[in-house]
């Protein structure tokens, strides 16, 4: 079924976000931290990679030498596979989808902003109070990582991750 379908989407792009993780640092020894914009970056290509849809743009915006401890970086690959997923999953047939993706420094913490020109939010949206569990997961994480989280519900959607490093 198609509910079937989406489930296992999301749950490959939440597997490539923990192993790649781990294959950096096989590669690697003694490192304790993953440069961010490298990593979501190979996240990228892999979770577009594994979706059928062909019609994606996807454009980044990423300063590199932002390292974080690998659970952090695993945190933060999770919400990324998580609105990646979704943004696609909501897209399917609805033309060319074009994700925009910007992550940087700002002061001691790293400002990760997610776009796409998809379906916007409802308007009743309630990202605390959603029952869907990719939100579930994307506010828990924001949690783990001690960040804040603002979904931009109005035009073009946006969310703006803050988390200290």
């Amino acid at each position: 079924t198609e509910e079937t379908k989406a489930r296992d989407e999301v749950l490959v792009s939440r597997i490539h976000a923990i192993s790649l993780v781990h294959e950096k640092l096989q590669h690697t020894s003694g490192v304790q931290n993953v440069d961010t914009a490298t990593y979501l970056q190979d996240l990228y290509e892999r979770i577009l990679a594994s979706h059928p849809m062909d019609d994606i743009v996807l454009t980044t915006d990423m300063t590199t030498n932002i390292e974080i401890s690998i659970d952090r970086a695993i945190s933060m690959g999770l919400i990324v596979a998580e609105l990646t997923t979704n943004s696609i999953k909501h897209a399917v047939g609805e033309g060319t989808l074009h994700i925009s993706v910007a992550l940087h420094r700002q002061n001691d913490s790293i400002l990760l902003t997610y776009s796409d020109d998809g379906k916007p939010f409802p308007e009743d949206f309630d990202p605390a109070g959603g029952s869907s569990l990719g939100l579930k997961v994307i506010n828990s994480l924001v949690e783990k990582l001690d960040g804040s989280i603002n979904y931009e519900v109005s035009g073009k959607k946006s969310i703006r991750v803050l988390n200290p490093v």
